[in-house]
């Protein structure tokens, strides 16, 4: 099977933890609305936890690889984002499964790898997107294999058919 995007793999990857994740959070929040049993402040911390740092961050970090990853030129800028995109979903499970097991140390380990990881994110989404054209269109074509936009008016252009919005810069 041909993937669509050269980062499609990753983003896979990290929305599918990204839900398991929040299936945890969920069944957490759901037993603890219901009160069905009371929770210890470890279980209720790691549901708060699992949902704004883990879930989320995961899937930010899938949208930033499928919006911004096709427009890495080089083998060595895609080997970053797979070994980023599977480091950040292991050290999610493991700084969730740290807050579950209420170990003090565990926390501030995983929480500072965390942290890092985030950072690294941050910086590899702002060098990819210094190389793609920023536009509304972008992001309404981010579901196309991840081709800018302008390559896609171009060829839109070349068929005879009418383009959707104005022509962006080569």
């Amino acid at each position: 099977m041909r993937l669509a995007h050269p980062l499609e793999a990753q983003a896979r990857l990290l929305f599918r933890a990204a839900l398991a994740i929040f299936t945890v959070s969920v069944g957490i929040g759901l037993v603890n609305g219901f009160h069905l049993i009371t929770l210890p402040a470890q279980v209720l911390l790691t549901h708060v936890h699992a949902g704004t740092l883990g879930w989320i961050t995961l899937s930010v970090c899938a949208v930033c690889f499928w919006l911004f990853g096709g427009a890495q030129r080089t083998a060595g800028a895609y080997r970053v984002a797979s070994v980023l995109g599977v480091a950040l979903a292991v050290s999610v499970i493991a700084y969730v499964a740290a807050f579950l097991s209420g170990n003090g140390v565990a926390r501030a380990v995983c929480g500072t790898a965390l942290l890092l990881l985030i950072f690294a994110l941050l910086a590899w989404t702002i060098n990819a997107s210094r190389s793609v054209p920023l536009s509304v269109p972008r992001l309404g074509d981010a579901g196309r294999a991840g081709e800018p936009v302008h390559r896609l008016d171009r060829r839109r252009a070349a068929a005879g058919g009418e383009c959707r919005w104005p022509r962006l810069p080569a």
